[in-house]
This record gives C-alpha cells, structure tokens and sequence, in this order.
C-alpha cells in the first residue's frame, strides 16, 4: 500500500526543554491513518496532520468498545538517526491482541513502514 503524506501548515514549535516531555501531554504534527472494511481489508494509508477524530454516534467502537494498545519506544541516537526499541516484536504483540479480540490483524512490515514514515516527519 502506497502511504500519501499531507504535511502540516502550521508546526509546533519544538519542545527544546526534555523536563516537560510527558507521556500524553505532548503530541507530535501528524499521524497515522489506515481505513478498514470487511471485504476489503486495510485501505488508504495515510500521514495527516495531528486533527481531533471524527466518529459517527453509531460507530461500534462506541458500542462494544474493542481497543488493543502496544506501545513502542522510539530514541535520538547519537549519530542523528532515530532508534527503535524491538519495534516488530511489538508490531506482532498488537497482531496476536488483535487476533483474541476478533479483530483484523495488520502487516507487521507494513506497521514498521509507516512508522519509519511518520518519524522521518517527526524526527524533531
């Protein structure tokens, strides 16, 4: 799958004081977007800007509250690249959560290419 990138018009400024970085207080430009249908599997991969989501009132998220999480751990090397912590190994833990929870697993390679993706976008 081809993933499109929208960049953003409009950047944070970059946090330059590591003592406010916080799990779930600060949030990078853009994210990661896939859709899914039954039938049709993974579509329209895509790197947006960081935007509120949009949910229909009926949506079964709502309902039945299926969610699997699997964190990941991404780090500055000293070289200047970015680094990832068994990225893969987490990419097949949210496959197997997904498996139990009756919902659609996602290419573990196609997983680590859209992250590389976003980071190459975040590097900052």
């Amino acid at each position: 799958m081809k993933i499109t990138v929208t960049k953003t018009k409009e950047p944070k400024a970059i946090l330059t004081d590591e003592s406010q970085l916080g799990f779930g207080r600060v949030f990078t430009d853009h994210m990661f977007i896939v859709e899914y249908e039954a039938g049709r599997g993974w579509f329209d991969p895509r790197i947006i800007p960081y935007q509120k989501l949009s949910l229909d009132p009926a949506s079964p998220v709502l309902h039945y509250g299926q969610e699997v999480f699997e964190g990941s751990k991404a780090y500055a090397l000293d070289n200047g690249e970015v680094g990832l912590f068994r990225f893969k190994d987490n990419a097949r833990r949210l496959n197997q959560s997904a498996v139990r929870t009756c919902m659609p697993e996602l290419d573990v390679e196609f997983q680590y290419e859209a992250l590389c993706r976003l980071l190459d976008l975040e590097r900052d």
